[in-house]
């Protein structure tokens, strides 16, 4: 029995208190403790699932601490000793990881970089989570930690803490492919034991049924589409994202009337810079702002967009934007957090007479203003393609890919283009003749020549990738039914009920404890 700390982040609550439930049946957690980053799903959580509160589990509640901020004294010298003894080169990794601290006031619904924090609160709520993560992992002894993805301060420090006393850490995310959710061990893209067992070719062999299933996504890919669980499809406007809600018309106005009075007691407290944005202000941006906002770019750049009917016209590269903030940049690739001039890199490297076609991100259509956009179409040998051409059209076309890092561009090799990614990705272990992965910026002309010139398509080391990816995984609707985003299903027209989220859930969990063991033993390294 295992003593383990789930780090949470909204709705992944529901998730992982479900999998500890399971666990708990199964004798194979003895207790649990959760980080909890989102007050307002919490309030909600805690109102179907008072438990949650009893002396079962053990909670860190994040905006406990970004309050308590407001009055902490940083000890400066603490923050270095803690620098330390994570065997981090910067805490500032920490800060940047999480958009709610180190973006502005709204960067969870808009592209927004002003300053929400400034420098001193900044290092204040940094020296309290750790304090309060260190203080939960003495208290509490966990035997392993949980987490999915990485995109709040608590998701990174309790990664360190468990690093630094060689506790097991799994971290939970999409692969990309279909509905197939890994475990790293660690919070970069990168995930060491996953590119072990792919280059162990004597070691490891993946079963004929998985190299079958791979060269069969493989077929899939190349005669239909990549799309995922979770995808986002394109579209000229903002997706729609709104979920079903199931309360009576009277319970749905006191919800509101209550977030509504929640909004002006932060907005009347004397911490005007909370920790997110409050409900009327979403609404605003999602439902009225967001929306014009992208009728005006259509208009506005009319005339500017390369469209579908353009591209066997034209030489280029492609280069598709991420969303932003989002852990792509924010965690696994800081040194782009500047997408503009990373393109600007590109664009400048490229053999002479390419274009380099630049297309917004589905989920951020509405989201940056429209000088952003400016921006880009000031480097010379940029174009913007329309954000409702169909990234495959691009591909299609395109003599080059290149992006910091992203499942388009994994579509892409499949397809037999040659990819540049300049950041951290998985698929980076392909061929060096399919895939140049993260070359350094004063040698970019030169290694995308080269890549021309020798590209070499390896079907034999795709259908390995994702024979391993398979064999390492978990086939689960992570958005649609664990989350309950029905819109993040690849056709957006199944039947996301709680039929079978029951039974994921329990393969989930059932995931995690072979993993670990896998990955750590079955006493772990404690």
């Amino acid at each position: 029995m295992r003593n383990i700390l789930f780090t949470t982040q909204s709705s992944s609550l529901d998730v992982f208190y479900d999998i500890a439930q399971v666990l708990h049946h199964d004798r194979d957690l003895g207790r649990a403790a959760f980080y909890v980053s989102d007050e307002s799903h919490f309030d909600q959580f805690r109102s179907q699932t008072p438990d949650i509160e009893t002396d079962s589990y053990t909670l860190l509640k994040e905006w406990e601490l970004v309050s308590d901020s407001i009055s902490h004294e940083t000890d400066m010298a603490e923050l270095r000793k803690f620098e330390e003894a994570l065997d981090i080169d910067s805490l500032w990794s920490v800060l940047i990881a999480d958009r709610r601290v180190y973006g502005g006031p709204c960067a969870t619904i808009h592209q927004d970089y002003g300053q929400r924090f400034e420098h001193r609160r900044m290092l204040a709520i940094l020296n309290l989570g750790l304090r309060r993560m260190e203080q939960l992992f003495d208290d509490f002894k966990p035997d392993l930690v949980v987490g999915f993805i990485c995109v709040t301060l608590g998701d990174y420090l309790a990664c360190l803490f468990a690093k630094a006393r060689g506790i097991p850490y799994l971290n939970l995310r999409p692969t990309r492919v279909q509905d197939f959710m890994y475990v790293g061990e660690d919070i970069p893209e990168w995930s060491e034991s996953f590119v072990r067992t792919y280059r162990d070719e004597r070691g490891f062999s993946p079963a004929s049924e998985l190299v079958e299933r791979a060269a069969s996504y493989l077929l899939e890919v190349r005669d239909t589409h990549a799309r995922y669980e979770g995808i986002i499809r394109p579209s000229s406007m903002p997706p729609q994202t709104s979920r079903p809600s199931h309360r009576s018309p009277p319970a749905f106005i006191k919800r509101f009337l209550e977030m509504a009075i929640q909004d002006l007691r932060w907005f009347f407290s004397g911490d005007w810079n909370r920790h997110r944005p409050g409900m009327l202000e979403s609404v605003w941006f999602t439902k009225v702002r967001r929306p014009m906002r992208a009728r005006y770019m259509r208009w506005t750049l009319r005339n500017d967009y390369v469209y579908e009917e353009d591209l066997a016209k034209l030489d280029y590269a492609f280069f598709p934007l991420h969303a932003e903030p989002e852990m792509q940049i924010n965690v696994y690739n800081r040194r782009y957090l500047n997408q503009i001039e990373a393109v600007r890199s590109v664009a400048g490297n490229l053999p002479v007479g390419m274009k380099l076609l630049v297309k917004e991100h589905p989920w951020t259509v509405g989201r940056r203003p429209i000088s952003y956009y400016r921006k880009l179409l000031n480097i010379p040998n940029v174009r913007l393609v329309s954000p409702a051409v169909e990234s495959r059209s691009l591909i299609i076309h395109a003599r080059l890919m290149t992006m910091i890092s992203g499942s388009i561009a994994l579509e892409a090799a499949i397809l037999g283009k040659p990819v540049v990614t300049l950041g951290r990705a998985l698929f980076n272990v392909l061929p060096s003749k399919m895939v140049c992965s993260m070359p350094p910026v004063e040698e970019l002309g030169q290694r995308i020549q080269e890549l021309l010139r020798d590209y070499h398509y390896d079907e034999s080391a795709l259908v390995r990738y994702f024979a391993t990816l398979m064999e390492q995984s978990v086939a689960v609707d992570w958005y649609s039914r664990m989350l309950r985003r029905p819109e993040s299903a690849p056709d957006a027209s199944g039947d996301f009920e709680v039929s079978k989220r029951r039974e994921q859930i329990a393969n989930v969990a059932h995931y995690l404890m072979r993993r670990a063991d896998e990955l750590y033993g079955k006493e772990g390294s404690n």
